[in-house]
């Protein structure tokens, strides 16, 4: 019995495992969009204007936003990664874990971006150089490897990229439902981010001061 019900469990596994696949392609799957209407200044979030082709959304101005949040994830993926190979202190092996595992999730929200980006018809940024430009919650290097230090550290840049996130969620909603899901996605996902880092620093806190 046992030989039937393995591999029946494994095709249905596959089989909802390209379910799923195929739901994320087609939410995202859209022809492109241009709109060459009046330039945003570097930090604004207000995406309307006159005549835009999603909702009240201009596309030009919602593409340049989303490469600030596609400049931002880069540098949370890599404020983890680093963050994991220098951590020293006490609780260090999950820490180390937690922000190994953040910055898997970061990388997924560049490819995210980066899709939606081309969706649209823009072109992501293609120069690292260019993210400390166009940054919003910016770059905060981890000089410090001490554990507390580097959990203080990543749960600030979560919070502005909350921030950055449900302005980003405002702007977007009845207008652009693709990118208001994907963002909701992310938003979600980073409210867990800083959730887990708090919860590991005030058991950190606690281990050092028994």
């Amino acid at each position: 019995m046992q030989q039937i019900i393995r591999p029946l469990l494994i095709v249905i596994g596959i089989i909802m495992l390209l379910s799923i696949i195929t739901g994320w392609v087609a939410a995202l799957t859209i022809p492109p969009i241009t709109n060459h209407q009046e330039q945003m200044s570097d930090n604004s979030f207000n995406l309307q204007t006159g005549s835009a082709p999603i909702g009240d959304t201009n596309v030009e101005k919602l593409v340049k936003v989303l490469n600030k949040a596609y400049s931002d994830e880069w540098f949370a993926y890599h404020q983890y990664w680093i963050g994991s190979k220098i951590v020293r202190g006490p609780n260090k092996e999950a820490v180390i874990a937690i922000l190994t595992l953040h910055a898997t999730e970061e990388n997924q929200h560049v490819v995210l971006l980066l899709t939606r980006i081309i969706q649209l018809g823009g072109t992501p940024v293609l120069e690292p150089r260019d993210w400390y430009r166009l940054t919003y919650c910016g770059y905060d290097a981890p000089t410090d490897p001490d554990v507390i230090k580097v959990l203080e550290q990543n749960i600030k840049s979560e919070q502005c990229s909350i921030n950055m996130y449900n302005n980003l969620l405002v702007e977007t909603r009845d207008k652009d439902p693709v990118t208001y899901t994907i963002v909701l996605g992310i938003l979600q996902m980073e409210v867990e981010h800083k959730e887990d880092l708090q919860a590991l620093l005030d058991d950190t806190i606690v281990m050092t001061n028994p």
